[in-house]
Formats: C-alpha cells, structure tokens, sequence
C-alpha cells in the first residue's frame, strides 16, 4: 500500500510575511552547543492519519505541527544549535493500526528524525517503534493505555484515567447539587483503541459507583452510518445517561438519529471528545441535535475568545479551509515542546546519541507562563507562551503517573467538561472554568417537547 510522505520545508521570507507583525520569541538564555559541525536542518517526525477516516484529525494536527515550524523556522531556528531549521516529516498510516507501526519504522529508520510526534487513533504501534529504536515520542493526542515500560514516550496529553475522572466526576457535582443521579448507564464505543480504552475504564468505574450498565456495545470505527438498531435497544433498555466515543462523520449520523427517534436521556449524553471538540461538528448538525450534550474537552473551550485565536487560526484555515481545532491546538503545541527541549539539547552527529540527548532534555522540561522562553508578542501588545495553547497552565513531565510507569507523563495536562446551551459551549467542570457571567448547568435535561 502506498504510504504518503509530506516534507514541509518553508522559506523564512515567507514565514514573516505570513505572520505580520507578531513578535518572535525571545532568544532563550541557555548554554550554546559548540559550533563544530552543527547542522543546517533538524529532522523532527510526525505520524498522522492524513488519509482515511481519522483524516481530519490528522490533517488538523499536522497543520497546527506545520505552523509552529514555520514560526519557528521564522524566528531564526533553533538558537542552542547555530539557529537550525527545522524540517517537518510527516509519515501518514492511512488510519490503519498496522500501517502506523510500519510508518513510524520508516519515518525512524530512513529518514533519522530525532522525535516522533502524534499519533492520535492508533499510537500504541507508533510507541512500539519509538522504544524500540530509542527515538523519543512527545504523544499530542493519544487515546489509548501505554506501556508502561516505554521509557522513551512523553504523553503531553490526559490519560484517560483524567478524562474518566473529569467526566464522572461532573457527573457526582451535578447530582450532589439537584438530588439526581443516574441509575442506569448506556454506552456505545467505538472498536479502536480510544473508544476500547474509554470503555474499559468506565467500566471499572461504574461498578465501583454502584451504578447499572443496560446496555453496552461496540461499533466500527468511522464506517457505520446506520444506528437504528442500536437506538432500539437502548430505547428498550431506557437508559438515565447514554455514554459515547465517536468520531466523524459517525457522531453526525448519530446525533442526526437520536433527535429524530425523539431519546432523552434525563442524565444526559456525555461524550469522549473526539467529533464535539470539532467546530465542522457543529456545522454539520441541527442545533437541536447537541442540546444541553456534555462533552470531555480536550482543550479550552472557549479558544475563539483568546487573543492568539486569530494568529492561530488564520493560517490553519488558509490551508485547511475548516477553523483550527483541539487536534491543530494539540500539535501546534506539543512542536513548541520540543522546540523547547531542542534548546536545552546537546547536539551529537550521531542520531543516537541525539536522540538520548533529546530524551534527557525532554525529562527535565518545566514551562510555565513565567518560565516560558518563547513567549510572543501580538501585535496588540498581548503575550502567550505557544506550548500552552491547550488551555494549560504547565508542562512538567513525570514518570509513575500511574503505578509503576515508566513512561512520561505530563501531570499538568486536564481537559473539562462543557455543555452546549443555545449554540454555545459552556465549561461547567470543574468549577473553576465556568465563567460567572454564564449560564449554569442545566441538569436534569429537560424532554424534547420542553425544550
């Protein structure tokens, strides 16, 4: 099968004319590496589903990617190693799991790229590869468990014990605050390894929630258009809450058919993300059809409002034709990531010897708002430190995130909870998100024929 290669190399010239007036990052104060062969261009990898059904999330994240190397590349590269650019390799799997794994050996091995980054829908085969040839994996979206013995991957991402923990943890605040619970629980997941491991996990913590499951079923991924059967059954099992993990387009066919069978879910339907962090989501439905739907976002809900929105936006949109998206958000950041460790790397013309420096450098990454050397400058005079676009306050990575992980996890990393009222997104959850000037909560949710 024939597997898509896409090289970005873009001319600093145009880079700056793209971007305006924005100011550049500040030089950052770290120990320079000796100017002995230095290189011109630092290969970095992503493995992305740029084809098939997990498409739009991977052109979003290569696209978000593509834009941080650009402004990158524009400020003047990468400073510790005599300003070297760097070069983009994008290695597409098709959304394929097996193909994923192969591309990323590829991408490794042929075209010696000293990270991995990506990988979304299938990351374990990309993870498998990255441990094996010791090349550091900054994970900016991934939907699966990992092994916890991967030594070489860095999750700047939630595990999906913190999007379990987000979602039944609004679930507990909304029903400590009416007197309602639910009783009983729907769920339908997706056959891959994200709406897999948000079922496994849910599982767990239902039954430890004394919770019933009425229904519980599995689909394939990004090929059913049909849920007919599926709304019967649980129409019949007349579930409180109704749990799912979709993507597109099936979340348009579902959402579309929920709304014409006329099911309400007193507790709501509750989403992993996925299709309803996308603004094409929103576009591609009735409004009707996502009323009063929580959803465990990813990243800030409320982007558009940011001052950096626009700077992000319109390049992404340039390109793409769709608004920037949490997938553009996750791999425009995670870039900035390594960029940042880049800086604090030594530089070896060995590729192995690279690659560990790199991952010793990753170990020890610790961005914040005020120990962020990247911060630019709007042209309104407003600041943001580009790694934390997500919504973020820190990246710090930690190893035993969960018991006995030797893999690195980024323990600032959160998402929260929204809810679709009138058109709007609203964060509900943790507490600390809700604007006060917005609506609250609306639970429980009220019939069809009251809304």
């Amino acid at each position: 099968m024939k597997k898509a290669i896409i090289v970005v190399s873009v001319l600093v010239i145009a880079a700056m004319a793209l971007w305006g007036c924005a100011t550049p990052p500040a030089e950052p104060s770290v120990p320079a590496t000796p100017a002995v062969n230095l290189p011109d261009v630092i290969k970095i990898g992503a493995i992305h589903p740029m084809t098939g059904g997990a498409s739009p999330a991977g052109q979003q994240m290569t696209a978000g990617a593509k834009l941080a190397v650009d402004q990158i590349n524009a400020s003047g590269g990468i400073k510790n190693m005599g300003g070297a650019k760097l070069e983009l390799i994008v290695g597409d799997y098709q959304s394929v799991s097996d193909i994923a794994g192969t591309e990323a050996e590829r991408v490794i091995t042929q075209e010696d790229v000293v990270v991995l980054m990506g990988s979304y829908a299938n990351t374990v085969p990309v993870t498998v590869q990255a441990q094996k040839y010791k090349c550091p994996m900054v994970c900016s979206v991934v939907g699966s468990h990992l092994d916890k013995t991967y030594d070489y991957v860095f999750r700047d991402f939630n595990m999906m014990e913190y999007d379990d923990q987000e979602i039944w943890g609004a679930v507990k605040f909304f029903g400590d605050q009416t007197g309602v619970y639910p009783k009983t629980i729907a769920m339908l997941h997706n056959d891959g390894e994200w709406g897999l491991t948000c079922r496994s996990i849910a599982t767990e913590t239902i039954a430890r929630e004394g919770w019933e499951i009425v229904y519980d079923e599995i689909y394939p991924w990004f090929t059913q258009t049909d849920f007919s059967s599926n709304l019967a059954e649980i129409e019949a099992a007349k579930p409180d809450l109704m749990a799912i993990s979709m993507c597109l387009p099936e979340h348009t066919y579902w959402s579309k058919q929920v709304m014409e069978a006329g099911l309400n879910f007193p507790c709501g339907m509750w989403s992993w993300g996925c299709a309803c962090e996308d603004p094409v989501f929103y576009e591609s439905v009735p409004q009707a059809a996502v009323d009063y739907m929580f959803v465990q976002e990813d990243c800030d809900v409320w982007v558009t409002q940011r001052p950096y929105y626009d700077y992000l936006n319109d390049p992404v949109e340039a390109e793409l034709g769709v608004p920037i998206s949490a997938y553009g958000l996750c791999g425009y950041g995670v870039t900035w990531v390594v960029k940042d460790a880049l800086e604090r790397c030594q530089y070896h013309r060995d590729i192995n010897m690279f690659r560990s420096n790199l991952r010793d450098a990753l170990t020890m990454t610790d961005i914040t708002e005020e120990k962020c050397d990247d911060m630019i400058t709007l042209p309104d005079g407003t600041t943001f430190c580009p790694a934390l676009v997500r919504g973020i306050a820190s990246v710090q990575f930690e190893q035993g995130a969960s018991p006995n992980a030797k893999f690195w996890q980024n323990v600032y990393s959160h998402g929260q909870i929204s809810q679709n009222i009138d058109g709007v997104r609203i964060p509900m959850y943790p507490r600390v998100v809700h604007p006060a000037d917005e609506p609250d909560f609306v639970w429980p949710i009220p019939d069809w024929d009251e809304r």
